[in-house]
């Protein structure tokens, strides 16, 4: 296999459209659930919180 085909597979499996965006959001969603609470009593608590933000 010459190394411009390589390249060009490489190229071909990262798509410049597909974004960690929907990630980094939540998280930051649930960052300020956290911010917001400063401590919940226990997890369930706080899963109900990000359940319903």
């Amino acid at each position: 296999m010459r190394d411009t085909d390589l390249y060009s597979q490489i190229l071909g499996l990262s798509a410049p459209w597909v974004t960690n965006g929907v990630a980094e959001g939540l998280n930051s969603k649930i960052m300020a659930i956290k911010r917001k609470a400063c401590g919940y009593r226990n997890r369930d608590h706080f899963k109900t919180a990000i359940y319903f933000f």
